[in-house]
């Protein structure tokens, strides 16, 4: 809802505000758009990459023996169940 204004100085008062407003809100894009920027470097994105990479190499030096373990599980029983038949 709008509100009533009593003189033209609320208007332009608000005018101003809303003005200062928006470039601050400009300014805080501008800001964010540079750190984005900064982030997202060659280095960075290769860093991370390296890193996904140590962190899957880990992930499957962790599940390997686990996965092997159940396959066998499973291959064993498989092979009970062919014997009974």
């Amino acid at each position: 809802m709008r509100k009533p204004y009593a003189s033209f100085e609320e208007i332009d008062f608000d005018l101003k505000r809303l003005n200062l407003q928006a470039q601050i809100n400009k300014e805080e894009v501008k800001l964010s758009l540079h750190k984005a920027k900064e982030k997202v470097t060659p280095s960075r994105l290769f860093g991370s990459f390296l890193e996904s990479l140590t962190s899957s190499a880990f992930l499957f030096q962790l599940l390997a023996p686990i996965a092997s373990y159940c396959i066998d599980k499973i291959r064993s029983s498989v092979d009970r169940k062919s014997k009974k038949k």
